[in-house]
């Protein structure tokens, strides 16, 4: 089995998509089963890489099309984390991206006057 850079790279241009699909959720399943399982024994970075881990399989998966069954996977996932690192509540940040940019808005036009 000849396993050269070239070789690897051919063989992923070479598969079909239902195959790229199962790799990569496979690939998320493992990252969050190694979150789960690890998730005493790292530290803070150690778990921090693993969530940037865990999202960039996400976001991988997206990009083959399987973005619902990758949305599956993390909703049955064991979401409820002993230790939250760093993670974004997105409402909470476009809630306040919408308040600024208003107010943006409403300070500029009070300067041109």
């Amino acid at each position: 089995m000849d396993l050269t850079p070239s070789s690897a790279a051919a063989s992923i241009t070479d598969s079909s998509p239902e195959s790229l699909r199962a790799v990569y959720t496979k690939r998320l399943r493992r990252l969050l089963r190694l979150r789960h399982d690890h998730e005493e024994e790292l530290n803070v970075q150690g778990l921090q890489l693993l969530d940037r881990a865990i999202f960039a399989a996400y976001c991988a998966c997206r990009d083959v099309g399987a973005e619902a069954k990758a949305k599956k996977v993390l909703a049955t996932a064991n979401v409820a984390l002993k230790r939250a690192v760093g993670q974004l509540q997105l409402s909470t940040i476009d809630q306040e991206a919408d308040s600024d940019s208003g107010d943006d808005v409403s300070q500029r036009g009070s300067q041109a006057s």
